[in-house]
Parts: C-alpha cells; sequence; structure tokens
C-alpha cells in the first residue's frame, strides 16, 4: 500500500520512493560521466588523426565534469527534499546525452550504448519526479519564535 501524506488526495498516493532512486540515479550519472572520458580517450588512435596535443582531452574531460557537477548539485537538492532536484537531474541527463552524441562517432556501439541505457533511466525517474513526487515531506528547521511581551 503506498503511504498518502496528510492533507493530500487519496486518490494520488504519495511515491516517496522516487526521491531515494532519483539520488540513487544522480549517484549512477556522476559515475557514467566519469567514465566517458576515460571510454572515449582508452580507444586505440593510429595515425594523423590522433592528437598529440591533449586537445581532445580537454574537449572531453571539460563536459563530462560540467555534467558530473550538475549530477551532484541534483543530488544535493534531491537529498534536501527540493523539487528542484528533478529538474536539475533532467538537465545532467541531457548533458550527458549531448555529450554522448557528440562523441557517438568516436566509439563503438558496444562502449556508449551501457551509458545511453543509464542516461534515459535517468531522465524518465528525474521526469518522473517532476510529475508525481510529493512536496516536501520533513518540515524546514527553524527557530521558534518566543513569545511577545504584553502590555497589559
Amino acid at each position: 500500500m503506498t503511504p498518502v501524506l496528510p492533507g493530500a488526495d487519496a486518490a494520488r498516493p504519495a511515491r516517496l520512493w522516487l526521491w531515494p532512486a532519483n539520488a540513487v540515479g544522480a549517484l549512477v550519472l556522476v559515475a557514467a560521466a566519469a567514465v566517458q572520458p576515460i571510454v572515449f580517450l582508452s580507444q586505440p588512435c593510429d595515425g594523423p588523426d590522433c592528437d598529440p596535443h591533449g586537445y581532445f582531452t580537454i574537449f572531453a574531460g571539460v563536459p563530462a565534469a560540467g555534467v558530473a557537477i550538475v549530477a551532484l548539485t541534483a543530488l544535493v537538492l534531491l537529498a534536501a527534499r527540493n523539487r528542484a532536484g528533478f529538474g536539475t537531474m533532467l538537465g545532467a541527463a541531457a548533458a550527458s546525452g549531448l555529450l554522448l552524441l557528440w562523441f557517438a562517432g568516436l566509439v563503438a556501439v558496444e562502449v556508449w550504448l551501457p551509458i545511453a541505457a543509464v542516461t534515459v533511466v535517468v531522465a524518465v525517474l528525474a521526469f518522473a519526479g517532476l510529475r508525481f513526487a510529493p512536496p516536501r515531506v520533513r518540515a524546514r528547521p527553524g527557530l521558534e519564535e518566543p513569545p511577545y511581551p504584553s502590555l497589559g
């Protein structure tokens, strides 16, 4: 039975599993972003198309680091139960997909297909979180206001 939050509609139960599932997806996307440049740079390189100056390292590593930073930002937002984490995860998945499309011609299908599958699963989870996740379930920590002195 799916739990229903207080004050929520019983017809639309809370899907509390979306928060940890997206947090795990963020960690997996960070790992996939770290693996992408390693895989791209481990491809055999022969002939004049090789990159003796390391430009390919820069063009593969910097975008992958950007994807990892966005995914880690989404992880922090999801840990705080902020709904913006789902949108940030969707952005990280889109950036990872663009990175895969950018290097698709350089890498064999067997190499980038698992990373593409992870990207699609993370994007679907993030979209489901945007659509179905309940608002913050924990109260915000704060200081209680002291009682005001009375004049009478």
